[in-house]
């Protein structure tokens, strides 16, 4: 019995230790999945601030990337506009020099006409015109047929309502001419009055060739100034029939600014047309097409 009772207190002693060992088992079990719950913890947040950052390095790179992509396309931008603005200095550069060779040209024509003119009237007008003038009427003739062989180049003679207005205008140029002409008796003051016509059509059509689209007030200006040259060249001469000229000019000025006026029409709706067709293109089927142009030697 007492032997019995010794197993059984073994036994008991047995199972307080394995209780004991297994308490304190469970003890250092919470005690790791503590440890491993701030580990999870301590990982979770290690990638929290890889993925920020992440985030961060992509932000950087996409706000690098539209910087250099900005800049790039501001110097192609750059590039572009110093490349159309070199192709306008060029443009301009050639139409300066072809401008001062024309007026190069016109100096040099001038200047033998502003001759011409002062032999004419040095040498008539101090002699009362003597019968045995040096100038025939074959001579005469000739100059007047000069005169009207010098025909303005009109582009608006290629639309019909405004080549009738030319029409019109150049019909009181041709009774503007006569009268005046039948007036002029002496033969000098008919050879400055042709010079002077034909150096003013020249002047015109010199204007009309550099007019564009929205210089009319300047075109005009212009054809003032230089009717005004012809008038200061004949008021040197102190003809008899300076007034007759000055009038004469006077009219001539008005019919001409006429002319420009219906030039600068025809730039006006050309203008228009080409801009019509950077909108909205050409309609198939359709081409663009103009009157055919008159001659030149209308006026």
């Amino acid at each position: 019995m007492f032997e019995s009772m010794k197993e059984l207190l073994g036994a008991r002693e047995s199972l307080n230790a394995t209780n004991a060992k297994i308490a304190d088992a469970e003890a250092r079990l919470q005690e790791l999945e503590e440890k491993l719950t701030e580990a999870q913890e301590e990982l979770r947040a290690r990638e929290e601030t890889i993925a920020r950052k992440d985030d961060i390095v992509i932000a950087i790179h996409k706000q690098v990337t539209a910087e250099r992509e900005a800049i790039v396309a501001e110097y192609a931008d750059r590039e572009a506009e110093a490349a159309e603005e070199l192709e306008q200095i060029e443009a301009k550069l050639k139409k300066a020099k072809t401008y001062f060779e024309d007026c190069e040209r016109q100096v040099y024509c001038m200047a033998n006409l502003y001759k011409a003119m002062r032999a004419a009237i040095t040498k008539y007008s101090s002699t009362g015109f003597p019968d045995d003038l040096d100038i025939t009427p074959e001579e005469m003739e000739e100059i007047r047929l000069t005169e009207e062989s010098v025909g303005l180049k009109m582009h608006s003679y290629k639309m019909e309502d405004l080549h009738k207005m030319h029409e019109a205008n150049n019909k009181l140029l041709e009774q503007l001419l006569t009268r005046y002409e039948t007036r002029l008796i002496v033969p000098a003051d008919r050879v400055v009055f042709q010079l002077m016509t034909l150096g003013i059509r020249a002047e015109l059509q010199q204007i009309i060739n550099e007019m564009e689209y929205g210089e009319l007030n300047r075109a005009q200006v212009k054809l003032h100034l230089a009717v005004g040259k012809y008038l200061k060249i004949i008021s040197f001469a102190k003809l008899d029939a300076a007034e007759e000229l000055d009038a004469y000019s006077s009219e001539l000025e008005v019919l001409l600014k006429e002319t420009l006026r219906l030039e600068h029409a025809y730039c006006e709706r050309r203008t228009d047309f080409e801009r019509h067709q950077e909108l909205f293109g050409t309609e198939e089927g359709q081409e663009e097409s103009e009157p055919e142009q008159q001659p030149d030697d209308a006026q």
